[in-house]
């Protein structure tokens, strides 16, 4: 008898001297949600450094597109360039005045009315070129109408005769070359007949329904 009472006392106060059941619970609770908080705080700053690292990736890429043009558009133009830059992807600002760009290329990009508005207010670029370049809409180039350029180049572009219609508006154009394109007649014969001062350069390919419009219009 003495056994048992002695293992019921020592039960009695093994009981009193652990913590009560809601306690115990609260310090899982307070766990977990430790782990929780620490856990997500993981997860934001790895996205954070992700975005990061992708920024500045995406920043150099660009950079490095803008300004490493390379001497493509120099030797194409056979101009005496300063500088020349490319855009894949027209900006819907950009400062040319931090370089002197006086050439500009459009390589493989797709254009609209908007990619162009920046160019209005850089009077000082004087040849622009579009290479494999598509244009989204018939107005692309009713922008560019009023910039004074010495050559405006098309080179692989599609034909669209509604569009290069616009090219009749454009008043302060000097010369219009093509280089690896299919004019057509009819464009030709509309830009020669409003602007007869104009001149048309076809090279590199270039052709036109008859030699003797095509002759005519170098």
């Amino acid at each position: 008898m003495r056994d048992v009472s002695v293992n019921s006392k020592s039960n009695v106060r093994d009981e009193r001297s652990r913590p009560p059941i809601r306690h115990r619970l609260f310090r899982v609770q307070f766990t977990i949600r430790q782990l929780l908080t620490g856990t997500l705080l993981c997860a934001c700053a790895i996205a954070a450094a992700l975005y990061s690292t992708r920024n500045l990736r995406e920043g150099w890429r660009r950079q490095n597109q803008l300004y490493d043009a390379g001497a493509l558009y120099a030797q194409i133009d056979q101009s005496d360039l300063h500088a020349s830059v490319v855009f894949q992807t027209p900006p819907r600002s950009f400062n040319l005045h931090q370089i002197p760009f006086r050439g500009i290329e459009f390589k493989n990009a797709l254009l609209d009315r908007y990619s162009l508005e920046f160019l209005q207010k850089h009077d000082e670029v004087e040849c622009l070129m579009f290479c494999r370049s598509e244009f989204g809409t018939e107005d692309c180039l009713e922008p560019i109408g009023e910039i004074s350029l010495n050559d405006l180049i098309f080179w692989e572009c599609r034909p669209n005769l509604r569009m290069w219609g616009s090219l009749k508006k454009m008043k302060k154009i000097r010369q219009i070359s093509f280089r690896n394109c299919n004019v057509s007649r009819e464009l030709v014969d509309e830009l020669l007949r409003s602007r007869p001062d104009l001149k048309i350069v076809l090279a590199e390919g270039s052709s036109i329904e008859q030699l003797g419009l095509a002759e005519s219009s170098r």
